[in-house]
This record gives C-alpha cells, sequence and structure tokens, in this order.
C-alpha cells in the first residue's frame, strides 16, 4: 500500500469538494482575491462567485455531523438465543434471516453476521446449490410427494391457496366418487395410491386448470396436498405420467359405474343434462363427449351437477 504524502494530498485535491474547500480557505483565509483564487484552482471567475454565494447561503457543507449508531445493543437475548440455536444447525445469515422474519423478527443480515461473530462462529464453507435446498434457476426445490397417515395427524394446520375446492368433498362423497375410485382399475404406484393421484388431478381440474403442467404452481401447497391425502401435490411429470397411465378400458369402466350410479340415485341429473347419455347410445356419446383426450374425464361432466345442491343433505 502506498504511502500517503500530506503535502501533495492537500496541494492537490482528489475530490470536488476538497478542491471547493481549498479554494475558499484561499479566498478567505490566504488573502487571496476573487480573481486570483479562481485561477489558482482552476474555475471560472463566475463559477467561483456562484460558490461563495452558495457557502454563505449555508447550502454547501463541507463536514456533516456524523450520525451515531444506537450505544445499546437493541436485539433482545432472546433472538440472540435463536440466532445461535439456528447457527448450530448449520443455518446460513440468509436462512436465519427467513426464519427469524416467518416467527415476526425482522433484522438485517450485518446484524445477525455481527452477534455471530461476536459469540465466535465462523462463516459456513461454501454450499452447493442442492445443499441449499435450490434449482438450477435458484428457486426453492419443493419436498416430494408423500401419503399422509392420517391416524398420527392429531393436530395438523395448513394453507391453501385455493381452499374452495374443500367444498366439492360433500358432493364427491354423496355422489359415491371415492367409492368408485376405491373399487376402480385406474392404477396406482407404490409410493401414491389411485386416490393420491386422481384427487390432485381432480383439484387442479375443480380450479379449472386444463393443463396438468399447471400444478407446479402448487408444489409447496400443503392444502392442496392435504385434499389428496398428501403432504404437498405430486410434481408435473409424475401428473401426466400418470395421466398416459390411465387406459382407455379402465376409463369406460369407471364412466359406466358413474353414469349407472348417476342413473340410480339421481336420475333428475341426468336427464336434465345437456349431454347426451342414454344406455343405447353410452359408447358412441361416452367416448365422443368425455374422452377425446389421453381418456381423461373432462372437466364439465363434473361441475355441471357438483355445482349445484340437489339433494336435501348437502343443501
Amino acid at each position: 500500500m502506498t504511502e500517503l504524502d500530506p503535502v501533495d494530498y492537500f496541494r492537490n485535491p482528489r475530490t470536488a469538494r476538497q478542491r471547493q474547500y481549498e479554494t475558499l480557505r484561499d479566498y478567505y483565509l490566504n488573502g487571496l482575491t476573487q480573481r486570483e483564487a479562481a485561477k489558482a484552482h482552476g474555475y471560472k471567475l463566475s463559477s467561483l462567485r456562484s460558490l461563495i454565494h452558495k457557502f454563505k447561503s449555508g447550502d454547501l457543507i463541507f463536514f456533516p455531523p456524523v450520525k451515531k449508531g444506537p450505544k445499546e445493543d437493541r436485539m433482545g437475548d432472546d433472538v440472540k438465543a435463536r440466532i445461535v440455536e439456528l447457527r448450530k444447525q448449520n443455518h446460513s445469515i440468509y436462512d436465519i434471516q427467513r426464519i427469524l422474519e416467518q416467527e415476526g423478527y425482522y433484522w438485517s443480515l450485518d446484524s445477525i453476521d455481527r452477534k455471530l461473530k461476536a459469540e465466535g462462529f465462523a462463516k459456513l464453507p461454501r454450499r452447493t446449490r442442492n445443499e441449499r435446498g435450490l434449482t438450477v434457476k435458484k428457486t426453492r426445490i419443493p419436498p416430494n410427494a408423500t401419503r399422509l397417515q392420517f391416524g398420527d395427524l392429531s393436530d395438523y394446520r395448513f394453507n391453501c391457496q385455493v381452499g374452495g375446492i374443500y367444498y366439492f368433498i360433500p358432493y364427491i362423497l354423496e355422489t359415491g366418487l371415492y367409492d368408485l375410485f376405491m373399487i376402480s382399475s385406474f392404477p396406482e404406484t407404490s409410493k401414491l395410491s389411485k386416490i393420491n393421484s386422481i384427487f390432485s388431478t381432480l383439484a387442479l381440474k375443480l380450479m379449472g386448470h386444463e393443463r396438468l403442467s399447471r400444478i407446479d404452481d402448487y408444489n409447496f401447497d400443503t392444502g392442496l396436498g392435504f385434499f389428496a391425502g398428501l403432504n404437498v401435490p405430486p410434481k408435473s411429470t409424475s401428473t401426466s405420467t400418470y395421466s398416459y397411465r390411465v387406459d382407455r378400458n379402465s376409463t369406460l369402466e369407471f364412466m359406466e359405474a358413474f353414469i349407472s350410479n348417476m342413473n340410480s340415485n339421481y336420475p333428475a341429473v341426468l336427464h336434465n343434462s345437456l349431454l347426451p347419455i342414454t344406455q343405447d347410445r353410452f359408447s358412441l356419446s361416452l367416448t365422443r363427449l368425455t374422452i377425446p383426450l389421453h381418456h381423461r374425464i373432462r372437466p364439465h361432466l363434473h361441475l355441471r351437477f357438483l355445482k349445484k345442491p340437489f339433494w336435501p343433505s348437502c343443501s
């Protein structure tokens, strides 16, 4: 590092503010005229006069008062203890700040860092994106969808972006949809049951989404996952793969059982519906109206009767 030359520092100002200061000092204290001071410091005479006017009016402040920080430590002992606890769990200062904000405490990264240094903590080694739970686009990695064990949920609370889907549960039970899904030949995996997969897709359709890929908008939605018996909804890849695994025969068998059940229990619904589904034209109408893409059930067939409380127990 080059040592500072004090004489050169004052003779050759480095900044505009220092140059203004030295010019005014020569004019007021060293007896230079305005013309001499302007020439000595490279100013036009008019510029120097303007500088003198600003200085005399108080608009030019060379040494503003230094703002002092708080003398007392405003961070409470509970917050300090929480910061230390989180660092012992290997959380970075960014993680600690986010967790504190979720708990209602708002502290800057500098404040957290100073507290950790005061407690003798060193910086964490640099971690990879996967270790920090981030994707390539630096978004959070969503958790994997897993089945919930409802018998173990004594106090389970969650938020849901579209809580209105829970209004459909009484209708789903009344129409026997749940039981029909259970006895259907729809596929399932070792990780996700047919109910998990079907209700995840059903929730998406009840919200009006046509594309299965939109389920990725709800990757962290525990409420939507709970609707399907999961911690969070499955990813779009899993949902799309399941859609293609559902074959035509399974869909037709389910729809035949569903129409038969509706004819037996709620004949007025199908009678008043605009869908031309009858026993003699069942295969033709069902194929044309409800299974045009990947043998999936069209959502409007559900919504037509689910939107109307036509049975007393759900009205």
